[in-house]
């Protein structure tokens, strides 16, 4: 496996992501063999790499934190999305880059911004940890 560290100047291919992806799931394996309780929020547009992170992070456990093309487009803080649709840009999900939807997570939740950060974090808590509940 080639292994390259990904900077800000990062243009965000396939690949780009596949190897950050690959290095995240390195990380949190390492972390979680110490006995750690390790959890990674990251952009995952491809099935494959949450197939191959569930196969080698031990109690994987995948939360979807399901946001809306159209909610995306409206949030825009970055304008990603203009940018891309003036051709400014390229890799921009929704735009450029296909998302493959998870096919069976752990849980979904919708983050269409009725809910604040903190009860999201608490269903996500109550809902993966049974000793919490």
């Amino acid at each position: 496996m080639r292994e390259i560290f990904i900077t800000g100047e990062s243009t965000y291919t396939k690949d780009e992501r596949q190897i950050l992806a690959n290095q995240y799931i390195r990380l949190c394996d390492l972390l979680s063999a110490q006995g750690v309780d390790v959890i990674c929020a990251t952009i995952c547009l491809f099935q494959e790499i949450r197939d191959y992170a569930q196969q080698h992070i031990r109690n994987f456990r995948l939360v979807y934190l399901q946001v809306f093309l159209d909610t995306l487009r409206e949030r825009d803080q970055k304008q990603l999305y203009s940018r891309a649709e003036r051709g400014e840009i390229k890799n921009v999900m929704g735009a450029d880059i296909s998302f493959d939807e998870p096919k069976s997570p752990d849980l979904i939740i919708e983050n269409d911004g009725t809910q604040n950060p903190t009860d999201l974090a608490g269903a996500i808590i109550v809902s993966l940890l049974p000793e919490q509940r």
